[in-house]
């Protein structure tokens, strides 16, 4: 039933868009004949060319027949596949650090990068692997490309970010983690500048949210409406103002009831209330400031001054709310090396944990069923591991039970003369994700290339480093596991690619398998759960 059930939704599909495409000519038909003396004739016509290109083709039988073997059509999601939700930066020069330019911001060149082979040196026939055609070789029109001006800029502001994509929904095979781009936000549309992550709705199937990033105002969140069962399409149907600059992270409160807000630039926490349908939001009715963040106001530092002192002030990274009795919230600041735990009833802060200087702390992650946290340190490349002991409700504590490098011994300590005039470590570690198991841990490292993999002893959560894998492109910003954690989508922010890789639930052991390239300056994937 479950098959004759696609096989109908795919014809249903597939009339829907011969009548779309049907609509579609009798449209330009007119539109030709009543602008036939307008000098805008010509390039109507060779518009009406491009479309038909990619208007419906193929027969009822043979659309269900590619749908339901899992090859997919452009914008919707095939039976084997999961969707995941990849955003960029668009606008780079308001950002608190400063990616590599790709040619649609306005300078530089793409660089094309693909994957190392087992022994991590660089594997050439993966180069016969990239995948250019299917919807990335060509140009994806962007939804909602264009503004009032006509001037086709999909993002805003007069900075040379034509034709990027604000965000990339895309398609990955659990079969055989091939991924494709199902469809392309612009910028324009809804607000989606910059968009920094996102986050479901803890109740409602068909909503989520997304944050903003930038440092010369407050950024937004933004309400999504998920479309379909797989959510394969998404529209922007509320905003609010963050209540700080550089939103990075978010979470919710026990009930569902409000939106947590973390801001890195100016280390805000805001609590942003919800009502019953997701999508109003109101502006906080609390923000959190630092007292070490006046600095922000006083001071106006700037992107470079930043980079230079990344602790010379407050910096909220990420919003955590522990799952086991979800009565507290952990906040991590890169800034003071601390995370702060705060009640999530007063939002009283009821104490802290004070780590080593330079330590840099980004982003805090909770083990399902061992009573465990992973704390992945940015500035000096470790992952941290925590005995969670919440038998105090007023005292709350995080137990250090061991820190280890996310780096090989030979790269540890080197250090690089930034082009802005630093010493910087030769690496800096991003993200930090559990596998669907519970069995392992993975952490990004930018600088040196590399996602670093360990086993999570399920007895008392121990970690143990058995793996660093070449992470196919340029600085790993981001990474998500497929829902049935057999695939990794590597987000390489500098080299502009999605790098795919298989995923061995008994070893560990990681082995690229499919690349995407121009998915310009990729920042964050989120991997949706099934809307329905």
């Amino acid at each position: 039933r479950g098959d004759a059930t696609r096989r109908t939704r795919a014809r249903v599909l597939w009339t829907t868009m011969t009548m779309d495409a049907d609509a579609a000519r009798t449209t330009r038909a007119r539109r030709t004949t009543s602008n036939a003396s307008s000098d805008t004739n010509a390039f109507d016509a060779a518009a009406d060319e491009d479309e038909d290109e990619d208007e419906v083709t193929m027969g009822a039988d043979a659309f269900a027949d590619a749908f339901d073997q899992g090859g997919g059509v452009d914008g919707v999601a095939s039976a084997t596949e999961c969707v995941m939700y990849v955003s960029s930066y668009t606008n780079v020069d308001i950002l608190a650090h400063q990616p590599a330019r790709h040619a649609r911001h306005g300078e530089g060149k793409m660089m094309a990068s693909v994957g190392g082979d087992e022994d991590g040196g660089v594997d050439d026939e993966a180069v016969e692997r990239v995948v250019r055609a299917e919807a990335v070789g060509k140009t994806m029109p962007l939804d909602g490309d264009g503004d009032e001006h006509g001037d086709g800029n999909a993002s805003s502001g007069d900075r040379g970010q034509r034709g990027v994509a604000a965000v990339h929904v895309v398609g990955v095979c659990e079969r055989t983690g091939r991924a494709r781009v199902l469809r392309a936000k612009a910028a324009r549309r809804g607000g989606l500048e910059n968009v920094a992550f996102f986050a479901k709705h803890p109740h409602l199937p068909h909503v989520a949210y997304a944050s903003t990033e930038r440092i010369d105002e407050r950024g937004k969140v933004l309400a999504l409406r998920l479309i379909g069962d797989d959510g394969a399409d998404f529209e922007v149907v509320g905003e609010a103002c963050s209540g700080g600059k550089s939103t990075c992270y978010m979470g919710f409160d026990r009930d569902g009831k409000h939106l947590l807000a973390a801001s890195y630039w100016d280390a805000k926490l805001s609590v942003i209330p919800l009502q019953e349908n997701g999508a109003t939001m109101h502006a906080p009715t609390l923000t959190i400031s630092r007292p070490e963040a006046d600095y922000v106001e006083h001071a106006k530092p700037s992107m470079e001054e930043h980079w230079r002192f990344r602790q010379r002030w407050a910096h909220t990274h990420c919003v955590v709310t522990e799952p086991y009795e979800r009565r507290l919230h952990f906040v991590v600041d890169l800034g003071l090396d601390k995370i702060f735990i705060y009640n999530v009833e007063s939002m009283q802060c009821v104490s802290d944990v004070v780590l080593p200087k330079g330590k840099g702390p980004r982003h805090l992650v909770f083990h399902p069923t061992i009573r465990a946290a992973y704390l992945v340190n940015e500035l000096d490349s470790t992952v941290s591991s925590f005995r969670v002991c919440l038998d105090d409700i007023d005292n709350p504590r995080l137990s250090l039970m061991q820190c280890i490098s996310s780096l090989p011994e030979d790269v540890q300590a080197k250090k690089v003369f930034d082009p802005r005039g630093a010493w910087k470590a030769h690496s800096h570690s991003s993200e930090i994700r559990l596998h669907p198991s519970g069995r392992f841990l993975l952490v990004g490292n930018r600088g040196h290339d590399s996602i670093a993999v360990y086993t999570i002893n399920q007895d008392d959560g121990l970690i143990t480093l058995v793996d660093i894998v070449a992470s196919g492109g340029a600085c790993p910003r981001n990474f998500n596991f497929t829902p049935s954690g057999k695939f990794v989508l590597v987000g390489n922010q500098n080299s502009h690619n999605l790098a795919s890789f298989s995923f061995c639930e008994h070893t560990g052991r990681m082995s690229m398998v499919h690349c995407l390239t121009d998915i310009v300056s990729p920042n964050f994937i989120w991997t949706l759960p099934k809307v329905r």
